[in-house]
């Protein structure tokens, strides 16, 4: 490997866990998850389905009120 190859290497080590996450929000994808117990492991989640997505904004739109409306 060249130097400047080293150099450019070298300048990347340390930063692949701030790389996951930046890569993860870059394509919508929520942050990895990573832990560390005897070995370094990284667990990236899948996007939402269409429907949770859904579910999840007529939720936080609606509310978690119960009973029937007041309003006709």
């Amino acid at each position: 490997m060249s130097t400047l190859g080293r150099e450019n290497r070298a300048e990347e080590d340390g930063t692949g866990i701030r790389r996951m996450r930046e890569g993860a929000g870059e394509q919508g994808y929520p942050e990895p998850e990573f832990s560390a117990d005897g070995f370094f492991t990284a667990v990236f989640q899948p996007l939402p389905t269409v429907s949770e997505q859904l579910i999840l904004e007529v939720t936080q739109e609606v509310g978690t009120k119960q009973g029937p409306s007041s309003n006709p």
